[in-house]
């Protein structure tokens, strides 16, 4: 068996990340089904606020957000639609993410949301009177608005996976140990010096790229877009 060298690991990284252009379209297909589930969610977020914000003192601001989130989805999916680098994509994961972290903040702050803490006052006679904890009427709608921005935000965080994967660290191979023929026996030949190479190597099936440590920093390949 030939010894594998720096030189063949790399040949072998060339031949193993050139995969079929099938296989990416698999990839933008399912990336496509999630910004479109992300996107449904918007829309039904949006009309919740349309409907029944009307009261809310916030009721712009949340429709501002709202429809400036769903322009976010809809730049996301042009990206995918355009088969775009999955660096890009995630750029547009990024930026919808983060008007929907604004989205969800301004709920939280909004008028429907306040709830009033509960308060023990003195009656003047020894006692005291009890005030229970009361909520704005509208938090149901709160409640409503912020379950379909979980759901966005879990479509999110899964393209981000598809797209952004941590990178695979290879274990390094076990040295092997030295084995001293008997007398009268060849046995068994022994490795070469410094061919165990594959300790540390990181490969990203997505992004198609590795990184191979080499001194105090690495070497990156990236392939394709």
């Amino acid at each position: 068996m030939l010894p594998i060298t720096f030189a063949s690991l790399i040949g072998l990284l060339f031949v193993t990340l050139a995969s079929p252009a099938q296989a990416d379209h698999r990839v933008f297909r399912q990336l496509d089904d999630m910004a479109f589930s992300a996107m449904v969610d918007a829309r039904d977020l949006r009309w919740e606020i349309h409907d029944d914000f009307v009261e809310s003192r916030d009721y712009n601001g949340l429709l501002r957000e709202t429809e400036l989130l769903i322009r976010d989805l809809r730049s996301l999916e042009d990206t995918i639609f355009d088969e775009r680098s999955m660096p890009v994509i995630d750029r547009a994961v990024h930026v919808a993410h983060g008007r929907l972290d604004r989205l969800i903040e301004r709920l939280n702050s909004c008028d429907f949301a306040a709830v009033s803490r509960p308060v023990h006052q003195p009656n003047g006679r020894g006692g005291y009177r009890f005030v229970p904890a009361t909520r704005h009427a509208g938090r149901i709608h709160v409640d409503a608005a912020l379950r379909l921005a979980d759901r966005i935000c879990a479509q999110l965080d899964a393209i981000h996976a598809i797209v952004a994967p941590e990178p695979v660290v290879l274990e390094p191979a076990p040295r092997p140990v030295p084995q001293v023929p008997r007398k009268g026996n060849s046995g068994p030949a022994l490795p070469y010096r410094n061919t165990n190479l594959g300790s540390g190597v990181q490969y990203n099936p997505v992004s198609r790229s590795v990184s191979i440590p080499f001194g105090g920093s690495a070497l990156t390949f990236r392939f394709g877009d």
